[in-house]
């Protein structure tokens, strides 16, 4: 007599079912922000750049 719930060589087959909705998205939203380009500082990393006073003038001999 045959078992109908196996075959012989084949790897079962599982139904595919809709994801999850509390499940993590597979395609984030992109941000809604501009990218920043890679050589502009963080502003809370900034480096901090002190005032200059005024250079004297040069003067010619």
């Amino acid at each position: 007599m045959l078992d109908d719930t196996k075959l012989h060589g084949s790897t079962p087959v599982h139904a595919h079912s809709t994801p999850d909705p509390d499940s993590p998205n597979g395609n984030p939203t992109p941000d809604p922000r501009p990218p920043v380009p890679d050589d502009v500082p963080d502003p809370v990393n900034a480096p901090v750049q002190e005032p200059r006073f005024p250079e004297p003038p040069i003067k010619a001999s």
